[in-house]
């Protein structure tokens, strides 16, 4: 997957997680899909890593924002 590619599938996480979660400030999201994919920065295989994102994103938003970006 090239770069482009795996920017616009990250995009459309973002757009499916804020549809899914829509009390949850749509930045919030942003940022949080933001950091899960820069923890997948070194991996040198890409293909899967938008779904990786999506799904860890998922899951700290289903625990109730549990990731550090949302720490105050």
């Amino acid at each position: 997957m090239d770069s482009s590619s795996e920017d616009l599938a990250i995009a459309r996480a973002v757009h499916h997680l804020r549809g899914q979660f829509p009390g949850v400030s749509p930045d919030l999201v942003e940022s949080l899909v933001a950091e899960v994919h820069a923890r997948y920065g070194n991996c040198k295989i890409r293909d899967f890593v938008p779904l990786f994102v999506e799904r860890r994103a998922r899951e700290q938003l289903h625990k109730g924002l549990g990731g550090t970006v949302f720490q105050a």
